[in-house]
């Protein structure tokens, strides 16, 4: 009998949309299975392990992949949960947050953090690695490390009282393109009056009402847009167009673990298909040859997708990929990717495989995610199903194919889900659809499958991020799908699950909005001497297209609670946003906000008519005041080298830092500023002299725009970089030493 490896356990506090995903996912990843936290026995700590897994290891001769979920994320108590909470939000990346508070479930009055973000407990993933299993992936979002393990650390694994269960990593199915053919590379027939010549794209675009958006002046500029994939090859002229260079922020390779998601040496041929032919669709640059539909965009690219043989992808990768894009403040993420494996379609009801959740936490924090539904083929059972995971998330735009036509493309997978939601939703061309030539620098070509429709939904999710930024992913979806073909024709979607909503019109989305009314503030925090910007969206308000219309909010105070009324404008008479300002101070005056230090905004609209039945609705916003500039604890420099350093500022609640710093104390002519907020703000120099001392000054300024400098008593802080040695080269002879 196996002894007992005696992993500690925690209570769980779970919170808003992270309980509903983290208990979805211990019920649903494996129906009716016991998770019985193991007491020595051998039937205890079997019944953890799912069935399908001693298949795949009689399969791969002894070794397989597995997810082993663990228990808990070591949180002992409410306080402990909010301060691990609070260690997290202090230094995330700030562009995350703004999404996150802009279109995800804080938005809705939802805490920004859930315990998803917390870090797995490292004791447990050292247990498993103590087995002898090799750890792949660590996902925090699961909750759960994908390992290779053989029949005995499995069991040794079981035993573990951390561990919840354990079950075979998916592996993917294809949504590889198919009839890939060379078009040569250009020029070719341009579309009518459009800003820019799209080239061989032109049919695709035009066919989703695309440039029609371009030309309002939306081509996903500043948008962030993640793509999980194969790998990407970027040295094709269509990605380095001197007027419009495809920009990369953040790369990353999980399948080799290292930093670049492009060609590597050892790397199968096709190992970057896929994904160049994704990313062309999406954000090459060649006016008269060929135009991606988000050429402004700026992309995370994720290489998920082993195409080898011996390694065949899998969903641990994926998972790992979705944390990655969204750490890096992406807006929107799209996958031509899927997983059905030992997973069966009763399985697919948003709830079960672990990319679907995985997913789900993604959209829930304001992330707009499109994936292919696959090209498993389909019928005319309404009954039948034939998806692939993540297409079933809840939130998740899944895409069929269509031709140059219309007509939808015969692999296209139909639904609907398990739990009877329609899937796919929306179409794009899928066949003989054009992109960049991946064995090619110069090159194009066509390929068919809803991995080449669905980078072209991605697209005009992109440009319509641009236009509308404010967009719940749930608004996309409703805007997206109510101004589809088959919707407007019919007025509801496809009986038969197959067409969804039809061809996306992208213009006629960007068109339309909503009568439920939403209201923002402009920040979270504020100074007690600032000015608050409101904005209210409201399609219902807009009731003439050529005249600019106004609307009246409330913004109160705890100090002020019957508030001042706001006048908002509209910005554009047909824009139905609505903008406007009030003054805040500590001291009343008529026009002016009353405030006072840890006072609450409340900016209250009254919606008249949300256009769902209801009238009257209240919509508010809230934000904080603070009025007491942060305090500095410490200050300190590290990682001192000849040419760079860091400075490191301690406070008493999260800043951003600014150093000033030169040669002397009294010639602070340079200037280097921190990203993000935290009680350890660190601000990176570099450019710097060697054998040099530097004099420096901190400024540390909180959320609210409080803030306080520290020059150490007028004296400034300094650091000396150290000096570069000299080195010489000598040719020795053979009778040297």
């Amino acid at each position: 009998m196996l002894s007992l490896v005696n992993c500690r356990s925690h209570s769980i506090v779970l919170r808003g949309v992270a309980a509903i995903c983290l208990v979805a996912l211990a019920a649903g990843g494996v129906r009716g299975q016991a998770t019985t936290v193991a007491s020595g026995t051998d039937g205890d700590q079997y019944a953890k392990i799912h069935p399908t897994v001693w298949t795949r290891l009689a399969e791969d001769r002894g070794t397989v992949k597995v997810w082993v979920f663990f228990t808990d994320k070591g949180v002992r108590s409410p306080e402990a949960y909010a301060e691990a909470i609070d260690a997290l939000a202090a230094g995330y990346n700030p562009r995350a947050v703004q999404r996150r508070e802009l279109r995800g479930e804080a938005a809705r009055g939802g805490p920004v953090f859930g315990e998803f973000d917390l870090p797995v407990v490292q004791e447990y993933v050292n247990e498993v690695a103590a087995t002898g299993a090799k750890v792949h992936v660590t996902s925090k979002w699961v909750n759960a490390v994908s390992a290779w393990a053989t029949e005995a650390q499995l069991a040794r694994i079981a035993a573990l009282a951390c561990v919840d269960r354990v079950q075979p990593v998916a592996r993917s199915r294809g949504v590889e393109p198919l009839n890939v053919a060379d078009i040569g590379g250009g020029p070719f027939p341009a579309g009518e009056r459009d800003r820019v010549d799209y080239g061989a794209a032109t049919a695709q675009l035009t066919q989703i009402n695309l440039p029609a958006l371009h030309n309002a002046g939306y081509t996903g500029q500043g948008v962030i847009v993640g793509i999980l994939d194969t790998g990407f090859r970027r040295d094709h002229v269509a990605f380095n167009n001197i007027a419009h260079p495809l920009q990369v922020i953040a790369e990353y390779d999980f399948v080799d673990n290292d930093g670049n998601a492009g060609i590597q040496p050892g790397d199968p041929s096709d190992q970057h298909s896929h994904g160049t032919m994704i990313l062309g669709c999406l954000g090459a640059y060649m006016p008269g040859s060929l135009v991606g539909g988000a050429y402004s965009a700026s992309f995370v690219l994720a290489k998920t997708e082993d195409t080898t043989g011996e390694y065949p992808a899998e969903e641990d990768n994926y998972v790992a990929g979705l944390e990655f894009i969204e750490s890096h403040g992406a807006d929107m993420e799209t996958s031509s990717l899927g997983y059905i494996d030992w997973y069966t379609q009763a399985q697919l009801n948003g709830l079960t495989a672990v990319t679907t959740i995985a997913v789900n936490i993604s959209t829930s924090l304001g992330i707009h995610h499109c994936n292919a539904a696959g090209n498993e083929y389909h019928d005319s059972n309404p009954a039948v199903a034939h998806l692939i995971a993540p297409a079933d998330g809840f939130q998740v735009i899944a895409c069929g194919a269509v031709n140059s036509s219309g007509t939808i493309a015969s692999f296209s997978s139909d639904g609907p889900t398990a739990d009877g939601r329609v899937k796919p939703e929306v179409l794009a061309r899928g066949v003989s659809t054009s992109t960049v030539s991946p064995s090619s620098t110069t090159g194009y070509t066509t390929a068919d499958g809803t991995s080449l429709s669905t980078p072209l939904v991605a697209c005009a999710i992109a440009c319509l991020v641009d236009a509308k930024p404010y967009w719940s992913v749930d608004q996309m979806r409703q805007h997206v799908f109510e101004t589809a073909d088959y919707f407007v024709q019919y007025g509801t979607f496809d009986p038969l699950y197959i067409r969804g909503y039809g061809i996306v019109n992208a213009f006629a989305a960007f068109n339309t909005c909503s009568d439920a009314g939403t209201v923002e503030l402009d920040s979270g925090s504020y100074a007690c001497q600032d000015t608050l910007t409101i904005l209210v969206n409201d399609c219902g308000l807009n009731t003439n297209d050529q005249v600019v219309e106004y609307v009246t909010v409330n913004v109160s105070s705890t100090s002020e609670p019957a508030g001042e009324q706001v006048t908002l404008t509209e910005t554009d008479p047909s824009s139905a946003e609505f903008l406007g300002s009030l003054p805040i101070s500590t001291t009343d005056s008529t026009g002016v906000l009353l405030v006072a230090h840890g006072n609450v905004v409340t900016v209250t609209y009254i919606d008249a008519n949300d256009g769902q039945g209801h009238y009257n609705v209240v919509v508010t916003d809230t934000a904080g005041v603070d009025c007491v500039a942060p305090q500095i604890l410490n200050v300190q420099t590290t990682a001192i080298q000849p040419h760079s350093a860091v400075v490191q500022i301690t406070a008493n609640e999260p800043v951003r830092g600014t150093v000033y710093y030169g040669l002397s104390c009294g010639n602070l002519n340079h200037t280097a500023v921190g990203s993000g907020y935290s009680t350890a703000a660190s601000v990176a120099l570099s450019g710097l002299n060697e054998d040099a001392t530097y004099y420096f000054s901190v400024e540390a300024e909180d959320e609210a725009g409080n803030s306080v400098v520290d020059d150490n008593g007028g004296y400034c802080y300094n650091f000396a970089t150290p000096d570069i040695p000299n080195f010489f080269t000598e040719l020795f002879g053979s009778g040297t030493n």
